[in-house]
């Protein structure tokens, strides 16, 4: 099982559909195919009850090729504190 973090999400585990290789600098994987991976987690996603995280949302802008503006027009949301929809808020601590 291959937990799949590259997406952007944490909660991904793959069971299969990718494959791996030890090299000289350590394992890579290989996803088969990574937009049919996309489109199934964003479908998993979408089906999902409740409010998106952040991440989720992301997630969806990407695999739709949305950009922020565009997703706050359409769902007629305003900027908050100068960030738009699914933007990371840099971080008050400084990290």
């Amino acid at each position: 099982m291959h937990h799949y973090t590259m997406c952007g999400l944490d909660n991904v585990y793959l069971e299969n559909g990718y494959v791996q290789k030890d090299t000289e600098d350590g394992p890579v994987v290989s996803i088969e195919d990574l937009d049919g991976l996309h489109r199934a987690i964003a479908n998993d996603i979408a089906d999902k009850k409740g409010r998106l995280t952040g991440r989720e949302l992301r997630f969806l802008r990407s695999v739709l090729r949305l950009s922020q503006q565009k997703t706050r027009r359409a769902h007629r949301l305003p900027t908050r504190n100068g960030h738009t929809v699914g933007e990371r808020r840099p971080d008050p601590a400084g990290g």
